[in-house]
């Protein structure tokens, strides 16, 4: 199941910004969907369609992980310690 960036951060429990610090730690995965800005066209033109945002998207089974293993270490102590 896919995910997008403000599901991943519900999941996790953290801002979107903080989710994408996550990605480029390296604890968490994600892929970049194309932006469809651009249609290439088979006889080498190119076409500009209404702008769009390019979108993070996030496996399910990965965000899970990630939330556990944030659970678990310093992230989840504090988070018990503080009643929250």
């Amino acid at each position: 199941m896919k995910l997008t960036l403000t599901q991943a951060s519900e999941v996790i429990g953290k801002t979107p910004d903080e989710v994408l610090y996550m990605v480029q730690d390296g604890r968490l995965a994600a892929s970049n969907e194309p932006d469809n800005e651009l249609v290439y066209l088979a006889d080498g033109r190119v076409e500009f369609n209404e702008p769009s945002d390019p979108a993070w998207v996030f496996d399910f089974d990965e965000v899970l992980r990630a939330k556990k293993e944030l659970d678990e270490g310093l992230d989840g102590q504090i988070r018990t310690l503080l009643g929250g």
